[in-house]
């Protein structure tokens, strides 16, 4: 999997690509695969240290993309109504 992370700090120059593990889902977690990604004005204000928290670094800068889910990853209504 790859993913960029804030390291650094001063726009988007402090991007950095790292190859990482696939993530396993804990229980009650899902793993959601985001197939594409874009910089919107709160990320980039994360990245260029204007947004009114400080930026974690690490941080993946990320506030929206689409996502597949697989089906075997969506809760039983079993587990829906116990978690409720």
């Amino acid at each position: 999997m790859r993913s960029y992370r804030l390291e650094g700090s001063g726009g988007t120059e402090c991007l950095a690509l790292h190859d990482e593990p696939r993530p396993e889902p804990k229980p009650h977690e899902i793993v959601l695969r985001v197939r594409a990604t874009s910089l919107n004005r709160r990320d980039t204000m994360i990245l260029n240290g204007t947004y009114p928290l400080p930026p974690r670094q690490g941080v993946v800068p990320l506030s929206d993309g689409p996502v597949t889910l697989s089906p075997s990853a969506i809760p039983s209504p079993a587990l829906l109504s116990a978690t409720a």
